[in-house]
């Protein structure tokens, strides 16, 4: 074979993604400014990257500002009854809420029997409580000095105990939680009466 007979090695290559002659160690088309190696089998441009990039941007900015509207901005105050005495109730308080909330000290301990008939004790922990944001506390209501305690009722009675609360904006809300009434102790405590301060004259 002559030296007019061989063919000459091909020192170009089509483009990958346009078809373009480019040089054949070429990594980037110069026309469509995609990659040759495999980066260029990714398939994203680079007003695909630019706009992605854009987009995680715009998704990280508005994150806080969207949690934001999904957080209440006043207190959200909610009640669980952690447990049950002879004379009184201790309940757990959880505030969600961007705000505080002030929990009353007076409440009413309600145990409802038969034919509606409700029997109401009025109860107060030591003084009245606010809960911060994202905080809980634990709080005590007892019967007023005076008062009987509450105990014996069966399990066929419906107890609960009515709350009374103050938001950040001042507004008052009801909150009645109901409990077991089983929880209740069947018997009444010692009297303790060394610590009943005798009645003023």
């Amino acid at each position: 074979m002559s030296n007019a007979d061989q063919i000459p090695e091909p020192v170009t290559k089509p483009c990958r993604v346009c078809g373009e002659d480019i040089k054949l160690t070429a990594r980037k088309c110069p026309h469509c400014a995609s990659y040759q190696d495999w980066r260029g089998g990714l398939g994203l441009s680079t007003e695909v990257l630019a706009l992605l990039v854009a987009l995680i941007s715009i998704a990280t900015a508005g994150t806080p500002i969207i949690l934001n509207a999904l957080t209440p901005r006043e207190s959200q105050l909610h009640f669980s009854v952690a447990s049950v005495g002879a004379g009184y109730v201790s309940m757990f308080v959880t505030n969600s809420g961007a705000r505080p909330g002030l929990v009353w000290g007076q409440a009413r301990i309600s145990v409802q029997g038969e034919k509606g008939m409700r029997v109401s004790f009025p109860g107060f922990p030591s003084t009245d409580t606010v809960i911060p944001p994202e905080t809980s506390a634990l709080i005590r209501f007892q019967p007023s000095p005076g008062d009987l305690p509450f105990y014996g009722w069966d399990g066929d009675r419906i107890c609960s105990v009515a709350i009374t609360t103050t938001n950040f904006d001042g507004e008052d809300n009801s909150v009645e939680v109901p409990f077991d009434c089983r929880k209740m102790p069947t018997q009444p405590p010692a009297l303790d009466r060394s610590a009943i301060a005798p009645a003023p004259k």
